[in-house]
């Protein structure tokens, strides 16, 4: 039997941003999934004792948008897009506040659109075996029910192309930004 040692967001040295960074986002899904209002029926179904190939349900439904961003030791940006097109985003413009507002019609769909489209299954963190390729830039993380996609805007790396349109949409339509200012997008 294989065991697994879990490393502390806290280290000796202090925070870990790569690893708060990663949590976050895990811990946006965690609060919002139980801030759900609603009681579940008698007759929900049961998930299946086997497992699946894919991370997300084979469902349509309405899916939340969580984008979380960090560079170097500045604080953690975090931005959550409801599948009406609502958006919460805190330290949205660096400035440490709650920033609000509402995707236009088009945004709201396309971006669900994004959130479903399969391709982004192949573009999940454990399926490129993704590995940050500098410190200094700025990492952004799309997370769309357990589906996470990190990237940076560091030199060489690749952002997926379904995580970027995503972050293109998020960043265009919100104070959230692509990259770090004076860096290319």
């Amino acid at each position: 039997m294989q065991s697994y040692t879990m490393r502390p967001v806290i280290n000796s040295r202090g925070l870990n941003p790569v690893r708060l960074l990663l949590a976050l986002p895990l811990a946006a899904l965690m609060i919002a999934s139980c801030s759900t209002s609603g009681a579940r029926s008698a007759t929900a179904p049961v998930a299946s004792p086997h497992p699946t190939t894919t991370t997300r349900p084979s469902t349509t439904k309405p899916a939340t948008v969580v984008l979380a961003q960090m560079a170097g030791g500045a604080p953690t940006r975090m931005l959550r897009v409801d599948p009406s097109g609502t958006w919460k985003c805190s330290n949205c413009a660096g400035d440490g506040k709650q920033h609000d507002g509402r995707l236009n019609p088009d945004q709201a769909s396309r971006l669900q659109e994004l959130a479903h489209d399969p391709a982004l299954e192949r573009e999940t963190d454990l399926v490129r075996g993704y590995r940050l390729p500098c410190r200094e830039g700025l990492v952004s993380t799309v997370q769309i029910e357990r589906v996470l996609v990190t990237s940076t805007d560091c030199a060489g790396d690749q952002r997926p192309p379904v995580a970027a349109e995503i972050l293109r949409l998020l960043t265009d339509a919100t104070p959230a930004e692509a990259t770090r200012p004076g860096v290319p997008s």
